[in-house]
């Protein structure tokens, strides 16, 4: 049974900024969280219980409800500034 994805209000107003083709990435991204949350390539962010997988440049943040099957998208930005206050 699929995961469910769920963008915070943060995330969804930095990836509506992203170049189109960037966008497209990262929203395809999510859609493929929803049938296999870790994938591979997916990393513990150190110090908390999120994970983290890689978009070219973008970093998409996030952490996994398995009791609801939820995951929960908390950054969705450019890696220079995706781990910043976590």
């Amino acid at each position: 049974m699929p995961y469910t994805v769920r963008v915070r209000r943060r995330p969804r107003r930095t990836m509506v900024q992203l170049p189109p083709d960037d966008y497209r990435r990262v929203r395809a991204a999510l859609a493929a969280l929803a049938e296999e949350p870790r994938p591979v390539g997916v990393a513990k962010v150190r110090g908390n219980e999120l994970w983290r997988i890689r978009v070219g440049d973008y970093r998409v943040v996030y952490y996994i409800n398995d009791q609801s099957q939820e995951v929960v998208v908390v950054r969705a930005e450019h890696r220079s500034t995706a781990y910043r206050d976590l």
